[in-house]
């Protein structure tokens, strides 16, 4: 017990700071779940579903950390604390919603994978805004992404092409890109270097595109068991990570040259990741202000014995 009670403060906060942990969020459609993942270690976090989680797509955080999840068989946008608690339906009246993201105003922005166009919603309140972006011939949208230039680009995967509209007024600009080397885009991201990074679904790669140049970069990332690529995001670090499906169902992880690092997980049984997010580091503030309300509360607890 004399030990218990003269456990040092410095060890027990550092204990609290580095228990700390990056979650990785994975729409699975197959299985109607959104899995959590360790980002250092791949472990299991334990999935978030109920609540009406059926057939989710794309997925978003929020500033302060809730989570934005497309429901493709409600045709809505689901609300969850990052804990997995469910907190409302943000969003309705979507037609099978796929890629999700906010703009740079703070507005909701949902590609309506069973219509022509992206609709947006009010980003504190879910009001529908009405159709923002569609024309050009696009139809079935998948992927969203603001670029470096302000512009809104979107995939569109029967069309093998992606569009590009004007991030603040939806006008259709132009088709940015169409056919070889894309192959049903889907999801999208823009990269730190803004390069704009595709998902070409059925050429099994990750394509690159300079869109301030209209060039295409080539291929970014293939192989490794690569299949059907999907979600993708981007880490602190410049890494990527891809959603690929069965039979390779994993999150995979490149580095900033393209090379394969790991499978980040394979636990997803067989499901298509869609969308995929990365809650960021914490801020060290917050972590040591956590760690120290941890220790803190231990402390007293073994002084008290």
């Amino acid at each position: 017990m004399k030990f218990a009670r003269t456990v040092p403060l410095a060890f027990v906060l550092a204990f609290a700071v580095v228990s700390s942990a990056q979650t990785v969020f994975v729409s699975g459609r197959n299985t109607d779940v959104v899995f959590r993942f360790d980002y250092a270690t791949g472990a299991s976090q334990g999935p978030i579903s109920g609540s009406g989680l059926a057939n989710p797509t794309g997925n978003v955080l929020d500033t302060p950390g809730r989570l934005y999840v497309g429901n493709n068989d409600t045709n809505s946008v689901l609300r969850f604390a990052a804990d997995g608690t469910f907190i409302d339906t943000f969003a309705s009246g979507i037609v099978r919603p796929r890629d999700l993201v906010f703009g740079p105003g703070g507005d909701l922005f949902v590609a309506e994978g069973g219509g022509v166009g992206i609709r947006r919603f009010d980003g504190a309140t879910g009001a529908d805004k009405g159709l923002f972006a569609s024309g050009g011939g696009l139809t079935n949208p998948v992927g969203l992404a603001f670029g470096p230039d302000g512009n809104l680009y979107v995939s569109g995967p029967l069309q093998s092409a992606i569009y590009r509209y004007n991030g603040t007024t939806g006008a259709f600009i132009d088709v940015f890109w169409q056919g070889f080397p894309l192959a049903n885009p889907s999801f999208m991201k823009f990269g730190p270097d803004q390069n704009l990074y595709v998902s070409s679904t059925t050429s099994n790669e990750v394509l690159r595109f300079n869109v301030l140049t209209d060039q295409s970069l080539g291929v970014f990332a293939s192989g490794n068991g690569m299949n059907l690529p999907t979600g993708l995001m981007f880490t602190e670090a410049g890494n990527l990570l891809v959603g690929s499906q069965a039979p390779h169902s994993a999150v995979m992880e490149f580095d900033q040259n393209g090379v394969f690092v790991r499978d980040l997980t394979t636990a997803l049984n067989g499901d298509i990741p869609e969308g995929i997010t990365l809650a960021p580091i914490p801020e060290p503030g917050s972590m040591l202000v956590l760690g120290l309300g941890a220790a803190l509360l231990l402390r007293r607890r073994l002084r008290n014995r």
